[in-house]
């Protein structure tokens, strides 16, 4: 608005500075005639006018010159300018491309190689999945899958019994040497058919149809190999177990067959459908769940039969017995599932059960209270923390708790087990030996344990009434008990006749069906 304002002023400073000067030229024009005054006025007006007429036009010619030239100019220059600047923009947008492309082309190089790495490592890890390092063979996982993309054909699962002994003998090292060339052999013989299934044990898939016979000389190549190690040579006899693989489950079921070879002093056994074996395993399966539902339902139960003062005819304490209330509300003895639960594992779980119940219900009542063990009870079991649990929960005296055990060596040979009972004995728990008689003691080595009381056989004590050899034997023991001060404890006292005969040989204790049968609740 500056600019245009003192464009006007200078235009119009030029109008009037050159009408003055036409006027004056009229005016001497007309003079000059000798026109009159109005006549020279006139012709200076019209001159004046027609003049700042053309300069104003002039005027009005150059502003809209002087106003239009400069934008186009500028929209020239800004064209030229886009136009010189357009080639450096450019490149520096292809730098910036090409730098980007370069870090996406570094990145997809990383990620590809991250992805090789990770292919190499599980391939690997698939590699030891299914490989067995010491042999390079096959492991369980890998006999498996080869058995799953099989339709005929036969497993043998062949096992080394002595390979463990060589391993405690002579060290490991000996044991891994004679598997090692096991398993060599097995891989020349029949290169991706031969497994190692775990341990001393290996897997081969038999193609023969003859597999007994294949298997039996199999067996016979493999103990007469010769392995030495050390110096020291190494040799195991071999049993297998087979199964064809058409089966629901060859692996199960070759395993059954390996363990009847084994029961039967068999080199091979063959898997049967109508085997008294299977059944004893298919047995052993339904007990073992039957024992799994019985425990998470709190069926697994103690029941209490009493043990009696002979001399006062008092009850002084209970045993403790191990009951397994079914479906149908009976309570199940131990013979029935005893054997199942330890072969399944489930003992440990029925163990720590019954001595914690024990102990709690019987708080309340006065007298003993007797626990039955075993050795592996003692090994595998934290037992005597279990006992000061259950003791402290129950407000029970750890005086008034009895362990009662079989005769085993291993209570004087093992120093855990001989440690354990040590410092519990000397809280005050009591020990008690049972199934004296039986034939499997060691007197001299009882006598060194010196446990509180021992509970003689009931067979021992029923051949007392039939010979008189048993009679001298059991008088003799009972004399040796009381000078030892060892409680002797009768079994199976069935009636007053039986009552009387064993406290006339002086027994202490007693426990039998004369004197109440094991019940839930102790009467």
């Amino acid at each position: 608005m500056r600019s245009l304002s003192s464009f006007l002023k200078r235009q119009l400073l030029v109008v009037g500075f050159g009408a003055l000067v036409s006027a004056a030229l009229v005016a001497g024009l007309l003079w000059w005639l000798e026109s009159g005054f109005v006549a020279l006025l006139l012709a200076a007006l019209i001159g004046g006018g027609a003049l700042a007429l053309l300069l104003t036009v002039r005027a009005l010619a150059v502003f809209r010159r002087s106003a239009l030239v400069p934008l186009e100019q500028i929209e020239a220059s800004l064209g030229a300018l886009e136009l010189e600047r357009a080639p450096a923009r450019t490149a520096l947008e292809f730098k910036e491309i090409a730098s980007l492309h370069k870090k996406v082309l570094s990145l997809a190089n990383t990620l590809s190689q991250r992805h090789k790495a990770q292919e190499r490592t599980l391939r690997t890890l698939n590699e030891q999945a299914r490989g067995d390092r010491l042999t390079s063979l096959g492991n369980a996982f890998a006999l498996s899958e080869a058995i799953a993309q099989e339709k005929e054909g036969t497993l043998a699962l062949i096992r080394l019994p002595k390979v463990r002994a060589i391993s405690e003998f002579y060290g490991t090292c000996y044991g891994d040497a004679l598997l090692l060339a096991v398993g060599h052999f097995l891989k020349e013989r029949f290169n991706r058919r031969a497994f190692r299934a775990g341990g001393d044990t290996f897997g081969v898939l038999l193609a023969d149809k003859e597999p007994l016979q294949v298997c039996q000389a199999l067996l016979a190549e493999i103990e007469a190999l010769g392995v030495v190690h050390q110096g020291i040579s190494l040799s195991s006899e071999a049993v297998a177990g087979l199964a064809a693989l058409q089966g629901s489950d060859p692996i199960a079921q070759a395993q059954m067959a390996l363990k009847e070879a084994i029961a039967q002093q068999k080199p091979v056994a063959l898997f049967d459908d109508d085997n008294a074996f299977l059944h004893t395993h298919e047995q052993n399966l339904l007990w073992a769940k039957k024992i799994e539902a019985a425990l998470s339902e709190d069926r697994i139960r103690p029941y209490f039969q009493p043990y009696v003062d002979l001399a006062s005819g008092q009850v002084v304490g209970y045993e403790a017995l191990a009951r397994l209330i079914d479906e149908k509300r009976t309570a199940v003895t131990p013979g029935f599932f005893l054997p199942a639960a330890q072969n399944s594992g489930l003992y440990p779980q029925i163990s720590e059960r019954i001595l914690t119940r024990a102990i709690e219900q019987l708080a309340e009542q006065s007298g003993w209270i007797c626990l039955n063990l075993t050795v592996e009870d003692i090994l595998h079991l934290d037992i005597e923390a279990i006992l000061k649990r259950a003791a402290e929960r129950g407000g029970v005296a750890l005086s008034r708790i009895w362990l009662e055990l079989s005769w085993d060596a291993r209570l004087l040979k093992d120093s855990t087990v001989g440690t354990f009972l040590k410092r519990v004995r000397r809280e005050g728990v009591r020990l008690l030996i049972e199934n004296f008689g039986t034939g499997g003691e060691d007197l001299s080595a009882l006598l060194m344990l010196q446990p509180d009381a021992v509970k003689f056989s009931g067979a021992l004590l029923q051949a007392v009434t039939q010979k008189e050899a048993a009679l001298s034997v059991t008088t003799g023991l009972l004399a040796l008990m009381h000078q030892a001060k060892i409680a002797p404890i009768a079994t199976f006292v069935t009636d007053q006749a039986s009552m009387q005969r064993v406290q006339a040989l002086g027994f202490v204790y007693a426990q039998g069906s004369h004197f109440g049968d094991a019940k839930e609740v102790p009467a």
